[in-house]
């Protein structure tokens, strides 16, 4: 936001998908703190 304006200047929107087993069955995957760090920084650029 703007802190003169208070106008919104950038908003980020994030979509989360997930696949039907982890819905249905509760079974997670877990991924390394570096692994996720790269994905963000990925997406970042």
């Amino acid at each position: 936001m703007s802190k003169d304006t208070n106008e919104v200047l950038e908003r980020w929107n994030f979509s989360i998908e997930t696949n039907k087993e982890v819905v249905e069955k509760g079974v997670s995957r877990e991924k390394s703190d570096k692994k996720i760090m790269r994905e963000i920084q990925a997406i970042m650029r």
